[in-house]
């Protein structure tokens, strides 16, 4: 007899420094996406003010792109 596999339909992850709010399928996506937030905190944190600026500028003008 096989047994079913037991797995999850949905998985959240809310950052507690961010208020970012992650959503997975499936376990490889969600590891994958909250260990890609976690490093870009760290390295946010371990940049430069100049460089965290530049970054962040970076990323909105990516964000303000979508959005259009």
């Amino acid at each position: 007899m096989t047994t079913p596999q037991q797995g999850w339909d949905r998985a959240d992850f809310r950052c507690g420094r961010c208020g970012e709010h992650i959503v997975a399928t499936t376990e490889d996506e969600y590891v994958v996406k909250v260990i890609a937030h976690r490093t870009a905190h760290e390295l946010l944190d371990a940049s430069t003010p100049e460089l965290r600026a530049k970054l962040l500028g970076l990323a909105l003008s990516d964000v303000e792109a979508a959005l259009k």
